[in-house]
């Protein structure tokens, strides 16, 4: 039987409806290459949009069709969708500035009382990071906040010096720079996905896998909140448009580490409207 997956009245996504299905040469790609690592996402058909509405703030559009100014409905299955999006944004930028050598830190930093206030615990994030930079100029941190199930609010920041030279922060150091509670400091070598040790994706799916509760945790997360922030030292990686048979070259020899099909299709009459493939490949892992 095929499991279906209704994201509005029109449409419906099926997966086993495109189960061993293999991309056409001609199908759009688009291409992340984050060092040794290729994530590929493949469209059968191209999407032209038309959007109808103009964005005037977080919480208000205008109907370019009819002028009425209304509300965004903040539900949390958009959140959970902001959420994913954020979190691939997020993979990436980790996969592209961190390749797991000596030059980097993982530091985690916790309260020793419990801390609920997201705009607090950004405040304090600067401060910590005003005074390991007035130290060590040459570092650059990707930080993520996250909330445990009860909305006690934690950070996590990886750290690289630049110049790829070898880094050493005592803990002791550190402790004092953060002043809030306590410091928890590793090293992540002879990783060969970095970003994948910090991943834990906003899904259902993701849930009934792992056991992870991380869903239950988006509503602490507050529109106007980012999940995570850098700083300017910090690259974000390129993408690249071409052909899925122009994408096979890039990774010639090696076979997907992950990929997973999706079919969406009319609900009415159940004509197929796109086919999207997500492959990731890792050059370390050949």
């Amino acid at each position: 039987m095929t499991q279906r997956t209704n994201h509005s009245k029109n449409i419906y996504i099926s997966r086993e409806e495109v189960n061993g299905r293999i991309p056409l040469d001609d199908s759009i790609s688009t291409i992340c290459v984050t060092n040794h690592i290729v994530e590929m996402t493949v469209m059968e058909k191209s999407i032209q949009r038309k959007c109808g509405i103009k964005r005037l703030d977080k919480d208000h559009y205008v109907n370019l069709r009819t002028g009425e100014v209304c509300e965004f409905r903040h539900s949390l299955k958009n959140q959970r969708k902001n959420m994913n999006k954020a979190y691939t944004t997020l993979r990436r930028l980790i996969n592209y500035n961190f390749t797991g050598n000596e030059s980097e830190l993982h530091v985690t930093l916790t309260y020793g009382e419990d801390m609920q206030s997201r705009e607090n615990v950004s405040a304090d994030f600067k401060a910590f990071w005003k005074r390991l930079k007035y130290a060590y100029p040459t570092c650059e941190y990707i930080v993520i906040y996250e909330p445990t199930e009860k909305g006690v609010w934690h950070v996590h920041v990886l750290i690289k010096d630049r110049r790829g030279k070898r880094l050493f922060i005592p803990k002791g150091r550190l402790s004092y720079m953060w002043r809030k509670g306590y410091v928890c400091v590793n090293r992540i070598l002879d990783n060969d996905n970095i970003a994948a040790y910090f991943m834990g994706l906003f899904s259902d799916r993701n849930k009934e896998k792992s056991g992870s509760k991380k869903v239950e945790r988006i509503p602490y997360y507050a529109n106007n909140y980012r999940l995570y922030s850098r700083s300017k030292g910090i690259k974000t990686p390129p993408l690249y448009k071409e052909t899925y048979k122009q994408a096979l070259e890039r990774v010639k020899g090696l076979e997907p580490c992950f990929e997973n099909a999706y079919g969406i299709y009319d609900s009415e009459d159940g004509t197929e409207l796109n086919v999207i493939y997500h492959k990731q490949y890792n050059k370390r892992r050949k």
